[in-house]
């Protein structure tokens, strides 16, 4: 039983040694920094819409905002001072991006601390289930894009990503 309790503290430790330190790619994987300039904003989307209830149909998406700074060859996790808008369209293609969004989430510095959370490799990012409610997609498939909007109200955006609402 010692051994197993030595082991784990060991475990622990290392752990908590390697989340502050900065990998051979220059990714600072400690504590977020708050800034309010961001130079990168990565999107990752579920690959297909999450049904959270006893209903059949989809009900919205799980998402994570990844917000970068560059400093050379580092880039650094942070969370921001501005907003984050995550826009979501209908269909999969080129087009969609130039209609209208079909559902806008739009989320302040604040409102984002409870969504705060460390991914699978110990990076920072904003984790969030968002519904559409009863204004359910008419296609198979949607687009989303997140946008993170500064203090200053200059905007930086993510790629887009395909979300697979029902099986066609």
């Amino acid at each position: 039983m010692m051994l197993r309790a030595g082991w784990l503290f060991v475990s622990v430790v290392a752990i908590a040694a390697a989340a502050g330190c900065q990998d051979g790619d220059g990714l600072v994987r400690g504590r977020p920094v708050s800034l309010d300039r961001i130079d990168r904003v990565n999107l990752w989307a579920e690959p297909m819409a999450i049904n959270w209830d006893r209903d059949p149909a989809p009900d919205g998406v799980n998402v994570r905002v990844y917000l970068y700074r560059l400093r050379g060859r580092d880039v650094q996790t942070a969370t921001g001072r501005g907003e984050i808008e995550l826009l979501l369209f209908e269909g999969a293609d080129e087009a969609a991006l130039r209609a209208e969004p079909f559902h806008t989430w739009r989320f302040t510095a604040s409102e984002l601390k409870p969504f705060l959370a460390h991914d699978a490799y110990g990076l920072w990012c904003h984790q969030m289930g968002l519904p559409w409610g009863d204004h359910v997609p008419t296609t198979a498939s949607v687009t989303m894009v997140a946008r993170y909007i500064d203090t200053g109200g200059s905007v930086v955006t993510s790629a887009p990503a395909s979300i697979l609402v029902r099986a066609q």
